[in-house]
């Protein structure tokens, strides 16, 4: 791929890192949002040309529909539940309940994002499997094996439950081995 004003741009296959050949004989390695570069004229439309460059495993449009719909449900069918209480409630709530509320709250306003970009809130979507994995292993397993569930443990099962059914069998787990484990991690300094 060649850009005016920079060069050349090739991706190194064994280190996924976009290289640019500059009109003269340096080089300008630019990996996500971090440029090192030997030369000091740098255009920002060569950047984002060589961060395109980048090969990133792309989701089929159905799996992107998928995705979208589980934002969806969390932004709405949570999300009315979660307001609801937030902009009804009267007088103070317990710290537990509040923190819990704001979590919620939090959770729903950032599914609307998903709704715009689903690919990049995916580790919301990790998030939201993980507690609900968390809760029915650590909080309704031991209650139930020690027949001491409580009402709201018992009412809440299958809402939190079946999350941790459905979610799994909907993310797109090459993905996120591709983006999450086996690819290089951010520099640290």
């Amino acid at each position: 791929m060649s850009h005016q004003g920079i060069g050349r741009i090739e991706v190194q296959k064994n280190t996924g890192y976009a290289v640019a050949s500059l009109p003269r004989p340096e080089r300008v390695f630019i990996t996500g949002g971090d440029v090192a570069a030997s030369q000091p004229r740098l255009y920002l439309d060569d950047v984002a040309v060589a961060m395109n460059a980048i090969p990133r495993p792309e989701l089929p449009l159905y799996r992107l529909y998928l995705l979208r719909a589980m934002y969806a449900v969390l932004a709405f069918a949570q999300g009315y539940h979660t307001w609801s209480a937030i902009l009804h409630h009267t007088g103070p709530w317990e710290f537990w309940e509040g923190v819990g509320r704001s979590f919620f709250g939090a959770l729903t306003v950032l599914s609307l994002l998903g709704l715009r970009y689903p690919v990049r809130m995916i580790p919301l979507l990790l998030y939201e499997f993980t507690w609900k994995l968390i809760w029915t292993l650590a909080i309704y397993l031991p209650m139930g094996l020690s027949h001491r569930m409580d009402r709201d443990a018992a009412d809440s099962f299958f809402s939190i439950s079946s999350a941790v059914v459905i979610v799994p069998l909907l993310l797109p787990w090459g993905y996120i081995w591709k983006t999450y484990v086996t690819a290089p991690g951010d520099r640290w300094r």
